[in-house]
C-alpha cells in the first residue's frame, strides 16, 4: 500500500511540474511523458527561436579518411616559369624526361630558388632598374638526358649559369660603364634574363643572346651543364652586334661611344692646346664620327666575316677602336708638325695658316682612290683633311700626314 501512495505522489509532483511549464510557456515541453532512449536520456535545453534572417546551419563536412597526393603541378614549391611564347622546347632526344622528379624539385628549391631573389637584386644594382631572372625549369630539365649530374644538381647548375653571368656583366660594365648599363637595358627593354637552348652549331657551350627584348642565357643543347660560369664571357661582343643592328648603322655602338668617350674625348683638349701652341692659331679638329662609323658598318658588311681571306680586309676591332684611332691620326698631325720645326719658324707656320685658314683638320673615311698607298691628306676649302679607305683603317695612321709640306 505504502508503494502505490507513494506512485501516486510521484505522478502528481510530475504533473504539478509539466502545468509549471506550461505556464512558463514551453508549452511543447513535458516531463515524465516519453521514453527516451539510453542514449538521450539527459534532456536538450530548449532551442532559441532563430531570427528571420538567419541562415539554416550547415555542419562541416567529414574531414576526408587519408591526406591528398600532391602532384608536382599541385605541389607548393615555388618553380619560375616563363610565359607560354618563350618555353623552353621540350628535349626529344631518346629517353628525355617529360616531369620534374622529386629530387629535381628539392634541388631548384634548395640551390635556385633560395638564391634568386639574390641574384635579381645584385642585378637590378648593377643595371640601375629592376630585373627579373625567368626560367622554364621542366623544360631546361628535359636536357638533363645528356649528363646524369643535371638530374640530381639541377638548381645548382641552373644557379651557375645566373651566377657566372652576373659576375661576367658586373666585370663588363666596370670597363664600359653607364655606355654599357644604358645599352643593354635600352636593347633587353623587358628587363628579363632567361636560360635556354639553341641548337646552334656555331654556339659550342653557350652564350648570350638579346631577342625579343630579352637577354638570353643559352647552352647548346647536348652541353648542357658544362662551362656554366662562362656564357657570358663575350657579352661585350654581343651587346656591340645588337645594337648595331637595332640602329641599322644610324647611330653610334654602344662599343663605338665607349671607345670615344674613353680614348678621343679624354685626352683631345690637351692635343688642341699643343697643336695650337705650335702653329700659333686655334686649331679645331673634326673627327666625323658618325660618317665614318657608317662607312666602316656599309664597307663591313660588304664582307663575309666567315671566310678568312674576308677578315683579313677589316680591322675586327675598328668599332670598338675608332675613338683611339681617330685621335691617332690626329697626333700623328702634331708628331709631324714638331718634326718640321713648325712650332720654331714662322714661315712654315704663315704657310700652313694661309692654305689651311679655317683651322681645321679633319678625318674622313672614302670610298676611292688614294694619293698615297693607306692614306693622304688635301686640303679642300680652307680645311686640312686627312684621308683613309675603309680597308686600310688605322693602318700607318701616323703617317697619313707625310706630304704636308708639298701642299703648302
Amino acid at each position: 500500500m505504502d508503494f502505490i501512495k507513494k506512485a501516486k505522489g510521484a505522478v502528481k509532483d510530475a504533473n504539478d511540474l509539466n502545468d509549471g511549464l506550461k505556464k512558463l510557456g514551453f508549452k511543447g515541453a513535458s516531463f515524465g511523458s516519453k521514453k527516451e532512449s539510453p542514449a538521450s536520456s539527459v534532456a536538450s535545453p530548449p532551442a532559441t527561436p532563430a531570427t528571420p534572417s538567419a541562415a539554416p546551419f550547415s555542419p562541416p563536412s567529414a574531414a576526408p579518411s587519408s591526406p591528398p597526393v600532391l602532384t608536382p603541378a599541385t605541389s607548393t614549391m615555388s618553380i619560375p616559369q616563363i610565359a607560354s611564347s618563350d618555353a623552353v622546347p621540350m628535349c626529344t632526344a631518346p629517353g628525355a624526361p617529360t616531369k620534374l622528379s622529386l629530387v629535381a624539385r628539392k634541388s631548384l628549391r634548395d640551390n635556385f630558388e633560395n638564391n634568386k631573389a639574390e641574384h635579381e637584386a645584385k642585378l637590378s644594382r648593377l643595371l640601375g632598374v629592376p630585373w627579373t631572372i625567368t626560367v622554364d625549369t621542366l623544360g631546361v630539365y628535359s636536357y638533363s638526358v645528356y649528363h646524369d649530374a643535371a638530374k640530381s644538381n639541377l638548381g645548382g647548375i641552373i644557379n651557375e649559369y645566373f651566377d657566372g653571368s652576373i659576375r661576367r656583366i658586373e666585370d663588363w660594365l666596370n670597363k664600359f660603364g653607364d655606355n654599357g648599363r644604358n645599352e643593354l637595358n635600352r636593347l633587353a627593354s623587358q628587363h628579363i634574363v632567361t636560360l635556354e637552348p639553341t641548337s646552334d652549331k656555331a654556339v659550342n657551350y653557350g652564350t648570350p643572346a638579346i631577342t625579343g627584348g630579352k637577354l638570353r642565357l643559352l647552352f647548346r643543347d647536348e652541353h648542357f651543364c658544362i662551362n656554366t660560369a662562362y656564357v657570358c664571357d663575350n657579352i661585350a661582343e654581343v651587346v656591340n652586334e645588337a645594337g648595331k643592328a637595332s640602329s641599322g648603322g644610324s647611330e653610334l655602338s654602344m662599343a663605338a661611344r665607349n671607345s670615344i668617350q674613353k680614348s678621343y674625348d679624354a685626352q683631345i683638349g690637351e692635343l688642341v692646346q699643343k697643336v695650337s701652341k705650335a702653329l700659333q692659331a686655334t686649331i679645331t679638329f673634326l673627327p666625323n664620327f658618325e660618317a665614318n662609323y657608317a662607312a666602316m658598318l656599309a664597307y663591313e658588311k660588304t664582307l663575309d666575316m666567315d671566310d678568312y681571306d674576308d677578315q683579313r680586309k677589316i680591322n675586327k676591332d675598328w668599332a670598338s677602336g675608332i675613338g683611339a684611332a681617330t685621335f691617332d691620326y690626329f697626333d700623328g698631325f702634331h708628331a709631324r708638325l714638331r718634326d718640321q720645326n713648325f712650332h720654331k719658324d714662322e714661315m712654315l707656320r704663315e704657310g700652313f695658316n694661309e692654305s689651311v685658314d679655317k683651322n681645321t683638320v679633319a678625318l674622313r673615311i672614302v670610298p676611292g682612290p688614294l694619293s698615297r698607298s693607306y692614306n693622304d691628306c688635301v686640303i679642300e676649302d680652307g680645311v686640312l683633311v686627312i684621308r683613309t679607305r675603309p680597308d686600310y683603317w688605322w693602318t700607318n695612321s701616323r703617317d697619313a700626314t707625310k706630304q704636308l709640306m708639298d701642299l703648302l
